[in-house]
């Protein structure tokens, strides 16, 4: 990916980086999460 250039590029930059560093531990808790959440809201 290309270094940001403009401010709006750069948010989106290290907003990608930031989701895609996230993603595999937010996988991993989603099932955790539900859980939660039914065990919470029934």
């Amino acid at each position: 990916m290309n270094q940001p250039t403009t401010w709006t590029d750069f948010l989106d930059w290290s907003l990608v980086i930031k989701l895609n560093r996230i993603d595999e531990s937010v996988r991993r808790k989603d099932e955790d999460i539900k859980k939660e959440f039914e065990r919470l809201y029934r």
